[in-house]
């Protein structure tokens, strides 16, 4: 895979695994009952969401050099704070 000269990866694939590691924050935010806003683009390897509830962030991070996309944040680790107090 070749790069655009931003350290980006471009094609079918990049968009993939960026796709696959979203669905992965999303749906792990989602079962700790995060309710996520929209994602922003705080770089351009860093995307980022955060609860509409308690504010726990979700982000999709790519690391230089790298063609795989990681996730992480609070809301993936904790219970949406909010949801603790019902």
């Amino acid at each position: 895979m070749g790069t655009n000269g931003k350290n980006r990866p471009y094609g079918e694939l990049g968009k993939q695994l960026y796709v696959d590691a979203l669905e992965r924050g999303e749906l792990a935010a989602r079962r700790n009952g995060h309710i996520l806003g929209v994602w922003q683009q705080v770089d351009e390897r860093l995307h980022a969401s955060l609860c509409k509830a308690c504010g726990a962030m979700v982000r999709v991070a790519r690391p230089a050099h790298q063609e795989r996309w990681r996730t992480g944040g609070r809301a993936l680790k904790q219970t949406c704070l909010l949801e603790q107090v019902l």
